[in-house]
């Protein structure tokens, strides 16, 4: 399976950026911090706040829990 260039993990709030946090530094997904946008969590809470900050950036949602609502 091969996966796009940039990865963004992007979270709601302080407890899902933790978690995640925690499943980065122990190797748990399958891709790394470094594959990251800015190689780190983006705690965001809305899908076009975020498309907003990083316009740079072509994003092929493959895993989502925003809302379609929110996607649009």
């Amino acid at each position: 399976m091969e996966l796009a260039k940039y990865k963004a993990c992007i979270c709601e709030g302080a407890a899902e950026n933790a978690i995640m946090d925690i499943l980065l530094d122990y190797g748990l997904l399958i891709f790394s911090r470094e594959e990251m946008i800015e190689e780190e969590v983006i705690r965001c809470r809305a899908y076009k706040k975020f498309m907003v900050n990083y316009p740079m950036y072509v994003v092929g949602v493959k895993l989502c829990a925003f809302s379609p609502r929110e996607m649009t």
